[in-house]
């Protein structure tokens, strides 16, 4: 059966086309930049046993006709660039057939390594179908059925929906009408009075934590460690069936999620290792709060910002820290609701302002409602763990760039975890004591109260160590050598009259802690510098901070020559 394909013919009731949702413009924007791999999402479905493949495919053709994300297409208009949501009245789906190994394989796990492979593949979304879908077959019975699906059309809320209505059209059992709210009917929404307010809310709440906290959490001095080929990130799955019993008591004991504990101990590992006292996290939001988008299939999906502050050396207990984790989410998730084009426009102007860029370098992602697992059956348990209470594994690299991101595949019965960690900021002796230290810390705290300052002794983890040219200014950890660094690179890019020699120094500043002040001495004759020259510097620096997590631009430059100004544009 290798290579054969069946087709699933499916119509819908109708055919519409509107704007898009700021969910789908967000992704689009991102397919533009990240790896298929990446934005990509996939699913490996189980099939009940005697389920054929014309069954197989009058389902999916049933789910197509059902929700228009199936059958919907992103093509620009002949005068616009913008693309535009198209739901199409009728198409055919390609369902393609592998046979999975004759030998004893594991079939699941060939189904799980076909969801990649599919998930690896670019989606063009003004012509492709959002979706693939595939059959493993073993010896000639359809096991699992594949699918890999453009992030611009589903995520990962849209994907328990859309197994909900999969598992309930093969039973047999009668679905509910689809839901009234569309993606074309979602468009609308947002671009109605209520939905701008609702963005501009957002939009509001991202421009006060973006003035007022860290740039970077990983802005800490660059291990020695074998570094990953570009564009890949090692990754370490955590498993612990200690950590998911006690994520339970806890979970009793406080009233707080397991989500939001999880996450706890992720923003106090993050704190500790890099001495941050405010931690900054990205937290996929599902976004799904509002009831008439409970069972809404599509793409919702946002960051929500969620900001800490981290108290490391006072008698601050993982249970205290773990209410203001839930306070601060409970601020950040209804925030998440924004369009990505005015987000970024938002950040572009805060960081001329701070001299900053926001790094979005540490990242949550709670998986835990996929009932996916992390991909891995087995790992080695920590010698000095007598109770092998938690297992680590490597996983093979992931082809995307991150710094640090955890995964949660699941919370109850067994902790199931990837860490993701950039070797050049988290050494992988560190990312295994950050990993094993996750799940130690939820065990530890079960069984009684655990101070913030017992955590290193705890985890093993340690705190890094900065030299003496480190300091913190407006918020931020900065190496005034990094910083220098920055600015030789900038201006040997600059088109300038002369050569210039720079050296950036702290002064002491009331509100900042430290201002940045760069000096520029000429090195040769030519005309000097004015304030629309220190304006270009300035915005080339800030333009040029992206991987450069320990630089800021300078809060005043001074030139040899007399001129004096902070480079920030006139208001």
């Amino acid at each position: 059966m290798s290579g054969t394909t069946r087709r699933a013919r499916f119509t819908g009731p109708s055919q519409r086309s509107g704007p898009l949702t700021m969910g789908q413009s967000n992704m689009l924007l991102c397919m533009q930049t990240d790896k298929p791999a990446h934005i990509n999402v996939s699913a490996v479905w189980e099939l009940p046993p005697d389920t054929d493949l014309d069954r197989i495919a009058e389902t999916l053709a049933a789910l197509h006709a059902r929700h228009e994300t199936l059958r919907t297409t992103f093509p620009a208009g002949p005068d616009d660039p913008e693309p535009r949501q198209a739901v199409h009245a009728e198409g055919e789906l390609e369902i393609r057939i592998y046979p999975a190994p004759d030998d004893d394989s594991d079939v699941a796990l060939f189904a799980h390594e076909l969801s990649l492979r599919l998930r690896a593949i670019a989606f063009d979304p003004a012509a492709d179908w959002p979706v693939r879908a595939a059959v493993v077959t073993a010896s000639g019975v359809p096991t699992h059925l594949v699918l890999a699906a453009s992030h611009a059309a589903l995520d990962a809320g849209a994907l328990l929906a859309l197994r909900r209505d999969w598992d309930a059209l093969l039973a047999g059992e009668p679905l509910p009408e689809p839901s009234d709210l569309q993606p074309t009917d979602l468009a609308l929404l947002e671009r109605s009075d209520e939905g701008r307010h609702r963005s501009a809310s957002s939009l509001d709440y991202w421009a006060g934590q973006l003035r007022t906290t860290p740039q970077a959490m990983l802005a800490v001095p660059a291990t020695h460690a074998p570094q990953a080929p570009a564009g890949w990130t090692p990754r370490l799955r955590i498993r612990s069936h200690a950590a998911a019993e006690a994520l339970t008591v806890l979970s009793e004991r406080t009233r707080i999620t397991r989500s939001t504990l999880l996450l706890t101990a992720f923003c106090a590992l993050t704190a500790l290792h890099t001495g941050q006292r405010h931690v900054v996290v990205a937290s996929l939001s599902a976004n799904r709060y509002l009831p008439e988008l409970t069972d809404y299939l599509g793409t919702l999906a946002q960051d929500a910002l969620v900001t800490v502050p981290v108290d490391l050396d006072g008698a601050e207990t993982f249970e205290g820290l773990a209410r203001r984790v839930r306070k601060r989410s409970q601020l950040a998730y209804p925030n998440s609701w924004f369009d990505s084009a005015q987000l970024w426009d938002l950040m572009d102007r805060i960081g001329l302002e701070r001299g900053t860029r926001f790094a979005r370098d540490c990242v949550f992602n709670d998986l835990t409602a996929l009932g996916m697992d992390g991909g891995a059956p087995h790992g080695h348990l920590h010698p000095r763990d007598s109770a092998q209470r938690i297992q680590l594994t490597r996983l093979p690299d992931e082809p995307m760039h991150v710094e640090l991101m955890l995964w949660a595949f699941q919370v109850e019965g067994e902790l199931d975890m990837s860490l993701f960690a950039n070797p050049a900021r988290l050494a992988p002796q560190d990312a295994e004591a950050f990993g094993r230290g996750l799940a130690a810390l939820l065990i530890e705290a079960a069984r009684g109260s655990v101070k913030l300052t017992e955590i290193e002794a705890m985890t093993g983890l340690g705190s890094v160590v900065r030299g003496p040219h480190w300091l913190v200014s407006d918020g931020c950890w900065v190496d005034l050598d990094e910083v220098d660094d920055l600015l030789a690179t900038v201006l040997a890019g600059l088109p300038l009259s002369e050569p210039y020699a720079v050296k950036t120094v702290a002064e002491p500043d009331e509100r900042l802690g430290h201002r940045l002040v760069c000096t520029l001495t000429k090195t040769d004759g030519g005309e000097p510098l004015g304030q629309a020259d220190l304006e270009r510097i300035h915005a080339a620096c800030v333009a040029a901070l992206p991987r450069r997590p320990a630089a800021m631009a300078p809060h005043l430059y001074r030139v040899s020559t007399g001129a004096t100004g902070t480079g920030r544009p006139s208001r």
